[in-house]
């Protein structure tokens, strides 16, 4: 018995020794953060401010053939900082004596939460993250870029009302001009829109945008990070109510959408304009770009494109396209299987 447990003693010892010696303290064992884009900077789209960001992460990886004892991982600026992190789903700021198997990695997670500010313009928040192992220390630089709007959450615009270009508009629900209202947008105005979230026009919109590129205007969805800048049916699109007429959208682009503008009337084609669309862009929309049923529209030099049907014609209706590119083409988001 005392021969068997000299032997269980001996294995004990031999197996705690590997086990020390697997770690390293030479400063040239190779720990390095992998980040999504490369490089050692972990940047955010332009984030509106008081709404926050999408989660981020990136993985932190030991190379080496042995262990690695990291001593330190910590964001910079600490509680004061815009920026949140996670490591291995632990929330902090400071984390300590974290031990890296040869070959593994560790992810860190980040989140960006920015505090309205005074500023009309996109502005630039930076922080960064240290890790320490083996007397080296080295940084990933953290890089959101802010943005002031002004936010309607659900709302009904019951009077006339102007969206100037001064700053972005988000809306964070569905949002409602009334059938006595006229909304006025100025040129270069943006609009973004949350998930889920439609634009109900029951009163009249006039939408006059600029040819030049920085004077359209834009509606959108509100996420503006990969691939959520890009993808179909990210909010609902614009919908004309029965009461709604006399509505002119001069260079607007609208785009991601579920239907990006429909006027669908249950009763007989309308004698009077519902809608005119003078130089617009419709696109990337996951059913169609124009829905309208029984409505009377003229369209002209308008771009509508990318979009699983470019344009719907129910039940009959009044329309005048002139000058227009319908035009589908396959993408990651958009199957081209139907006619334009």
């Amino acid at each position: 018995m005392l021969k068997y447990i000299k032997i269980l003693f001996v294995a004990a010892l031999l197996f705690a020794a590997c086990n020390k010696a697997s770690f390293t303290n030479n400063p040239n064992a190779y720990l390095y953060a992998d980040l999504p884009e490369g490089g050692d900077t972990l940047s955010f789209d332009t984030v509106f401010t008081s709404v926050g960001s999408v989660t981020k992460s990136f993985m932190i990886k030991n190379v080496d053939s042995k262990s690695i004892h990291i001593s330190d991982i910590k964001l910079s600026g600490g509680e004061n900082s815009y920026f949140k992190i996670n490591v291995n789903g632990e929330p902090g700021n400071d984390f300590n004596n974290i031990d890296l198997a040869a070959g593994d990695s560790l992810y860190v997670f980040v989140a960006v939460n920015i505090d309205p500010t005074n500023a009309s313009n996109p502005f630039v928040i930076s922080d960064s993250i240290g890790y320490s192992w083996n007397g080296n220390q080295k940084f990933v630089q953290l890089r959101a870029y802010g943005q002031n709007a002004v936010f309607l959450n659900a709302q009904t615009i019951l009077h006339d009302t102007t969206w100037t270009n001064a700053l972005p508009v988000v809306l964070l629900g569905n949002t409602t001009v009334a059938s006595n209202a006229t909304l006025t947008i100025q040129k270069g105005t943006k609009i973004y829109s949350h998930a889920k979230t439609v634009f109900e026009v029951d009163g009249k919109l006039l939408a006059n945008g600029g040819t030049d590129t920085a004077d359209r205007i834009t509606f959108t969805n509100d996420r503006l990070d990969y691939p959520y800048n890009e993808s179909t049916n990210q909010w609902r699109g614009i919908n004309f109510g029965a009461a709604s007429a006399g509505n002119i959208l001069n260079n607007v682009t609208i785009i991601n959408a579920y239907v990006g503008i429909s006027d669908t009337l249950n009763n007989s084609p309308q004698a009077v304009s519902r809608l005119a669309l003078r130089g617009c862009i419709l696109s990337n929309h996951d059913y169609a770009a124009l829905y309208l049923r029984n409505s009377n529209a003229t369209v002209i030099n308008s771009l509508i494109i990318n979009s699983n049907v470019q344009v719907v014609l129910e039940n009959g209706g009044n329309y005048s396209f002139n000058y227009c590119t319908l035009a589908g083409y396959s993408n990651d988001y958009v199957s081209h299987n139907n006619p334009s």
